[in-house]
Parts: C-alpha cells; structure tokens; sequence
C-alpha cells in the first residue's frame, strides 16, 4: 500500500528497537541467566539470540527450560531474566539517537505505544529515558490475551487513543510486530535496528533509522 499523500491522526509505536535501543541488554540478560544455570553462550548460539528479537520472552521460556533440562520452571526462568533486565535498565538503557528529542518535543498528534514487554519493565525504560509523559496510551505485553503477533496490542492501543485504525500508523523494527499493526488495520513503518529490508517487506514503508522514519511522519500528522 502506498502512503504517499496519506495522513494520519495518530501513531503508535513499538518500544524494544524502535524507541529504545535495548536489544543488546536482553541479550545481555539471557547470557546472564542462562550462563548462571550452566548454558553457555556457545550452546545458545549467536543465531539463536538473534531470532528472539521482536518475541515476548513468554514464547520463549518453555523451550529453553524443556530444552536444556533446567531445574526450574518456565515462569521462574522468566522472572529470573526481568529481573536482571531491570537491573540493566537504569544503568545501560538509552534511545536511538535523537529519538528521544524528537518525540519530546512532537505536539499535536495523540503517540500511543504497543509493545511485547510486561508493563513493569516498559515504565521502568520509558522513565530512564525521560519519555513517559510522551506517549498517551501505552499497552504492555502483559495487557493483552495474546502477544505479538497478534493485533491485541494494537488494537487496544488504537481504541484508548480514540481513533480509527486507518486513522494510524504503527512504527515497528520487527517481523512480528509489523503482522500485528498489519492485522490490526494500521499502516506500517518498518525501521532498519533490528532486521534486514527482507524480513520487513510486509511493512509499507522502510526507513534505515527510527529519527527518519519520524522525521518522515511529522510532515503528515501534526506539527511538532
């Protein structure tokens, strides 16, 4: 679908690689965990890593606990890594460059945010950041019945900002969320962070960093 001449009355965005450049530090807290319970970076696999970016850790725990015949539950392994993830934050988390600026001073168009990250942490990201206040609504993993890359999230988010789908667009950096906006009935911006243009292709618009991509959108939903 093309978006040329198109507006929109809102956007919403995904947070883990599109906001926030936090991918590394869920790397980060897996090797942590999983090296504490003797599964080496070597067993995971660099690949392995790489294909959980953009999945909620819940779709991932049950695998690695039946997998590696580890001594505890999926939901212990899960509380396990948010909690070392959380320890990260405050100290390591930063925004794609000029993202924060650019969203902080953005006014007259409603920002929601959709994201696969239980609400504790994604408050926790949004306060280091100093971007809270920016976003409307936000809808965390944890708020809906099914994850990305199901359109709950979305959906719900479109609904408490009080527009219509095809009203909004959705900035994502992965293959799952771009499906969800997608099925939830918003236009799609993909963002180069994560994947490459391939993986993206569902999206109607790619952009190789997230300060273009909202640079692009200012222009067609308000000024800032």
């Amino acid at each position: 679908m093309s978006l040329d001449g198109r507006t929109f009355r809102g956007v919403v965005f995904d947070l883990d690689g599109v906001v926030a450049d936090s991918e590394p530090l869920h790397v980060q807290a897996w090797v942590e965990v999983l090296g504490a319970l003797g599964v080496s970076l070597a067993a995971l696999g660099e690949a392995r890593l790489r294909s959980w970016v953009g999945v909620p850790d819940t779709d991932i725990v049950a695998g690695l606990v039946r997998e590696h015949a580890l001594p505890l539950s999926a939901g212990e392994l899960l509380a396990r890594k948010r909690s070392a993830y959380r320890q990260l934050i405050p100290r390591a988390l930063t925004a794609f460059p000029g993202v924060g600026e650019a969203l902080a001073c953005w006014d007259g168009v409603p920002l929601g945010m959709a994201t696969a990250t239980a609400r504790r942490e994604a408050e926790l990201m949004l306060d280091t950041l100093g971007l809270r206040r920016v976003f409307r609504v936000l809808v965390a993993g944890d708020e809906v019945a099914r994850p990305k890359p199901a359109p709950d999230g979305y959906r719900l988010a479109v609904e408490r900002l009080g527009l219509a789908p095809q009203d909004c667009v959705a900035v994502e950096d992965a293959p799952h969320g771009v499906q969800a906006a997608k099925e939830a009935g918003l236009a799609v911006l993909g963002v180069l962070t994560s994947f490459a243009p391939q993986a993206l292709a569902a999206a109607d618009r790619l952009f190789p960093t997230v300060l273009e991509a909202v640079q692009w959108l200012k222009a067609r939903v308000g000024r800032s």
